[in-house]
């Protein structure tokens, strides 16, 4: 069954199961993991944080930017961000660094 899926598609099935899979990890390793064989510890990548931010801004500002939110954040899914590449994280973060920056002082202040 795993014969028929690329690298790729592999890494992106894993992903559900740790969302801290990358495609560097082997082809066996992966399906192992998908077969619940084996379990991986793997450390969260800086960009993660990024994501975690950007489900924070939409949340809080929902009334505000429902009808702008085309990207999977629509779903308003704490996750919906993994679906979505690390450039296209980066990139959103950097367009939305005055939000960010907004909630985290609103979380401290």
């Amino acid at each position: 069954m795993w014969d028929e899926l690329n690298q790729s598609e592999l890494v992106q099935l894993a992903k559900v199961v740790n969302p801290y899979v990358h495609r560097g990890i082997s082809r066996d390793v992966l399906v192992e993991l998908l077969e619940g064989t084996v379990e991986l510890s793997l450390p969260p990548k800086g960009v993660d944080s990024a994501r975690g931010d950007l489900y924070q801004v939409v949340d809080r500002y929902w009334a505000q930017v429902k009808s702008l939110v085309t990207c999977p954040l629509k779903t308003r899914n704490p996750r919906a961000c993994f679906s979505c590449t690390d450039i296209q994280v980066a990139e959103c973060s950097v367009l939305n660094q005055k939000l960010i920056e907004r909630v985290k002082e609103e979380e401290d202040g």
